[in-house]
Protein backbone atom coordinates (compact mmCIF):
# COMPACT_ATOMS: atom_id res chain seq x y z
CA UNK A 1 0.00 0.00 0.00
CA UNK A 2 1.47 3.31 -1.07
CA UNK A 3 -0.45 6.50 -0.36
CA UNK A 4 0.71 9.69 -2.05
CA UNK A 5 2.17 12.61 -0.15
CA UNK A 6 -1.10 14.51 -0.58
CA UNK A 7 -3.19 11.59 0.64
CA UNK A 8 -0.94 11.33 3.68
CA UNK A 9 -1.65 15.02 4.36
CA UNK A 10 -5.40 14.41 4.20
CA UNK A 11 -5.39 11.43 6.59
CA UNK A 12 -4.45 13.28 9.81
CA UNK A 13 -7.01 15.99 9.07
CA UNK A 14 -9.62 13.30 8.48
CA UNK A 15 -9.12 12.09 12.06
CA UNK A 16 -10.55 15.41 13.27
CA UNK A 17 -13.95 14.57 11.80
CA UNK A 18 -13.94 17.50 9.41
CA UNK A 19 -16.20 17.79 6.37
CA UNK A 20 -14.76 17.76 2.86
CA UNK A 21 -15.21 21.55 2.72
CA UNK A 22 -13.34 22.00 6.00
CA UNK A 23 -10.54 19.67 4.88
CA UNK A 24 -10.29 21.65 1.64
CA UNK A 25 -10.02 24.94 3.50
CA UNK A 26 -7.49 23.59 5.98
CA UNK A 27 -5.23 22.13 3.26
CA UNK A 28 -5.87 24.88 0.71
CA UNK A 29 -7.10 22.46 -1.96
CA UNK A 30 -10.35 22.31 -3.89
CA UNK A 31 -13.31 20.29 -2.61
CA UNK A 32 -13.09 18.15 -5.76
CA UNK A 33 -9.43 17.37 -5.01
CA UNK A 34 -10.33 16.52 -1.42
CA UNK A 35 -13.01 14.13 -2.65
CA UNK A 36 -10.55 12.43 -5.03
CA UNK A 37 -7.97 12.03 -2.27
CA UNK A 38 -10.57 10.51 0.06
CA UNK A 39 -11.74 8.10 -2.64
CA UNK A 40 -8.13 7.00 -3.21
CA UNK A 41 -7.57 6.60 0.54
CA UNK A 42 -10.72 4.49 0.91
CA UNK A 43 -9.65 2.29 -1.99
CA UNK A 44 -6.09 1.85 -0.74
CA UNK A 45 -7.24 1.05 2.78
CA UNK A 46 -10.05 -1.16 1.45
CA UNK A 47 -12.74 0.65 3.44
CA UNK A 48 -16.13 2.17 2.69
CA UNK A 49 -16.30 5.23 4.91
CA UNK A 50 -14.39 7.79 6.98
CA UNK A 51 -14.69 5.95 10.28
CA UNK A 52 -13.29 2.76 8.79
CA UNK A 53 -10.52 4.75 7.09
CA UNK A 54 -9.43 6.35 10.36
CA UNK A 55 -9.63 3.05 12.23
CA UNK A 56 -7.55 1.26 9.58
CA UNK A 57 -5.03 4.12 9.33
CA UNK A 58 -4.51 4.06 13.10
CA UNK A 59 -4.15 0.27 13.10
CA UNK A 60 -1.54 0.52 10.34
CA UNK A 61 0.36 3.26 12.15
CA UNK A 62 -0.30 5.83 9.43
CA UNK A 63 -1.81 8.31 11.88
CA UNK A 64 -2.19 8.70 15.61
CA UNK A 65 -5.11 10.14 17.50
CA UNK A 66 -4.24 12.43 20.36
Amino acid sequence: MQLTRCELQVLPVLTNGLSNADISQRLLISPKTTKRHLEAIFEMLEVDNRTQAVTRAVALGLVTIE
